[in-house]
């Protein structure tokens, strides 16, 4: 802990030096006087050139302080998902018909704060603001609603996850922070997305490469990732401060095969089914937003409604659905079902991973994270589609008896495929515990294969990336 800590110091340092922040500027009053007399009497102060910028000292480390700030807020937000969870979950008795009464009702109380804030402010919409499409709204209006519907979701059990509230909520703070301080608005976004990203995450500079990969994917990202990186390290440090523990992830992944050439061919077969995937999964997200077109008051509340009702009747067959699968991810690594101290015994019991069982269980969690994420549930989809490639990859394990190593691949491709992300869920896997040197680069090849297959054959995304 005190090596990460004194690692993460020293890289905040060096980005401090190195990075240079843009700020607004106002030009001082008597540029904006035309000059009287002489020989400059009619020459106008426009054509003059602009007054240098001056920066103020503590400028360099605004977005260290940024995704401090937001940092806490995902804190804070982290602490209530728990405590509702608490409310909810815990001593529920062994009721099979109290699951889907209970994501009914969560999907009834979304649409009913959509219908009372007017929608939410989603990652589409901060898709559109980054890249200068949209304004950024206003915090006081955007951050509520949209907290207030993600806690709703993601403790009635739901399958998507606090991850694109966090980015939408810190992007409208960062936002909101460059407004008061005049400061880069832009770029105060990215930070602010980045920490509070982090502080759910865990993992520094993975999620600034998300971020951006979201608005600007590819080498036009790097421009401005130094800032957005010094932010997810303010970030952790305040999570480790805030929380303790240690920073980075804590999964465990088990004994690493060394790297072959067979290796690197099943990363690119992986990536290729990955798409086909992801492709699919989306798919099936578009049919159900479908359902929401023309939208309407009653369509808020129906459409959420049969959301709920839908993901827990597949809980009824398959408990492990439930929840957004950060805490159960373990067991998808591991191929086992077992109680979680947060997913209590009703909603995680089974044997260990069949082939049956494991391709089952992938395809009834692909299913309810796109009954949630179409109906218009904010959450995230990284933790649920992790844990859904891993119950499949164990599912194809068993059945063709593939390396182990494919569990960590197929979680790659299939995120990748879905997001458009493909470095930044190669930085995710590598952070999140001992994947080490030998697997990350063949998350990074599988990441890759399926954005390369999902483009080649025109494969639906979550959102409208270029290219």
């Amino acid at each position: 802990m005190a090596a990460s800590s004194i690692t993460l110091l020293l890289l905040s340092t060096t980005a401090a030096a190195a990075y240079t922040p843009r700020r607004r500027v106002q030009p001082p009053k008597a540029l904006l006087r035309t000059v009287r007399g002489g020989s400059s009497a009619a020459q106008d102060t426009a054509s003059a050139p602009p007054p240098a910028a001056v920066h103020p000292t503590w400028a360099p480390l605004a977005p260290l302080a940024i995704g401090a700030a937001t940092a806490g807020l995902g804190a804070a937000y982290a602490a209530a998902l728990r405590a509702s969870l608490r409310v909810v979950w815990r001593g529920l008795p062994a009721q099979r018909w109290l699951v889907p009464a209970i994501t009914t009702a969560g999907g009834v109380a979304v649409g009913g704060v959509a219908i009372a804030g007017g929608g939410f402010f989603g990652v589409g919409n901060y898709v559109a603001a980054a890249r200068g499409a949209a304004p950024w709204p206003r915090a006081r209006a955007a951050v509520g609603p949209l907290l207030a519907a993600s806690l709703l979701t993601t403790a009635a059990g739901l399958s998507v996850g606090p991850e694109a509230p966090m980015v939408a909520a810190g992007a409208v703070c960062g936002a909101a922070l460059a407004r008061r301080y005049r400061l880069d608005e832009r770029e105060a976004a990215f930070a602010g997305a980045a920490g509070a990203l982090t502080a759910f995450l865990g993992f520094p500079i993975a999620g600034a490469v998300f971020v951006h990969e979201l608005a600007t994917p590819g080498a036009d990202m790097a421009a401005g990732l130094a800032p957005t990186a010094l932010a997810t390290i303010g970030a952790a440090l305040t999570g480790w401060l805030l929380k303790g523990g240690t920073i980075g992830g804590h999964f465990r992944w088990g004994a690493v095969e060394p790297l072959s050439a067979r290796a690197y061919v099943l990363a690119c077969g992986v990536g290729v089914v990955g798409a086909l995937v992801g492709g699919a999964f989306v798919a099936a997200c578009d049919a159900v937003r479908a359902r929401s077109v023309p939208p309407s008051r009653r369509r808020e509340v129906l459409v959420r409604a049969g959301a709920g009702l839908g993901a827990g009747l597949l809980a009824l067959r398959y408990p492990q659905s439930l929840f957004w699968g950060e805490q159960s991810l373990q067991t998808a690594i591991d191929g086992v079902s077992a109680p979680e101290a947060l997913l209590y015994p009703v909603a995680l019991q089974g044997p260990r991973a069949a082939a049956p069982f494991g391709l089952g269980l992938g395809a009834a969690k692909l299913a309810a994270i796109a009954l949630a994420a179409g109906a218009g549930c904010p959450g995230g989809v990284i933790f649920p589609l992790f844990f859904a490639a891993g119950a499949l990859a164990h599912g194809a394990i068993a059945a063709a008896h593939l390396p182990a190593a494919t569990v960590a691949l197929l979680m790659a491709a299939v995120q990748a495929s879905v997001t458009r992300t493909p470095l930044s869920t190669a930085l995710m896997l590598a952070f999140s515990g001992n994947l080490g040197a030998t697997l990350t680069p063949l998350c990074a090849v599988s990441a890759y294969s399926a954005v390369a297959t999902a483009r080649a054959l025109a494969l639906p995304t979550l959102l409208c990336y270029p290219g």
